[in-house]
């Protein structure tokens, strides 16, 4: 029996059917590969780098450098590897130092930690001790946080907050200078010396703390330099 010779219409139309069964078939795989990828990184899709698919034109390609730069970190994912740009923390502005000066002019009458019949346990700050109207001056620079009468035996009392995070506190004035509230300067006039409250004569009551705690003011201020300036 013989048979024709197909027409080149037919050989067309079995090659378009041949083309498509090779399609499903290589797509099939690659289903396959895909799937077996996939429960290999924990149901987590991994993508491979374009540098390792046979299927990609490897000049089109660009290289990674060999080391990553200096402000990139590295970290690993499902067996694949990621570049995440390194945070760095917020830049904070420094404290200003606290270094105060002597508030007035005087002599030391009684110093930080000494007990008394008004400190059983311990005084609090530095007694100096001058004239009544002696000038008191801020020790440094800040916004003055009270300004009032005293009923805890400071008597008048003005207490200055500083950029450095240290309060100072200036007792038994005879005038208060300032208002709740106001900047002032280093050295700026605050008040005057007096005799208010607790006290058994003229003399500034100096304090300073630090985020709540009483420090000794002589680890900010030289004795030597009060005497000085006192004759």
């Amino acid at each position: 029996m013989l048979c024709s010779r197909p027409d080149r219409s037919s050989r067309f139309l079995r090659s378009l059917a041949m083309l498509a069964l090779l399609g499903l078939s290589a797509a099939g795989a690659t289903t396959s590969a895909l799937a077996a990828t996939v429960q290999q990184s924990g149901s987590t899709l991994a993508q491979r780098p374009l540098a390792d698919d046979p299927g990609v034109d490897q000049s089109l390609v660009a290289q990674a450098p060999a080391t990553p730069s200096a402000n990139l970190a590295s970290t690993g994912n499902a067996g694949a590897e990621y570049q995440i740009a390194a945070v760095a923390p917020a830049d904070r502005p420094p404290r200003p130092i606290f270094a105060p000066l002597w508030p007035t002019s005087g002599i030391i009458t009684t110093y930080f930690g000494e007990v008394g019949p008004y400190s059983p346990h311990g005084h609090a700050g530095l007694d100096i001790a001058n004239d009544t109207g002696t000038p008191i001056l801020a020790a440094d620079e800040g916004e003055v946080l009270k300004a009032y009468w005293n009923e805890d035996g400071y008597g008048a009392l003005i207490v200055i907050g500083h950029p450095s995070g240290f309060e100072t506190w200036y007792g038994h004035l005879s005038r208060i200078g300032v208002d709740k509230g106001q900047h002032v300067a280093r050295g700026e006039q605050i008040g005057l010396m007096g005799s208010t409250g607790y006290s058994t004569g003229p003399h500034l009551h100096f304090e300073v703390r630090q985020e709540g705690a009483l420090r000794d003011p002589l680890l900010f201020l030289s004795e030597a330099a009060l005497k000085s300036a006192s004759r």
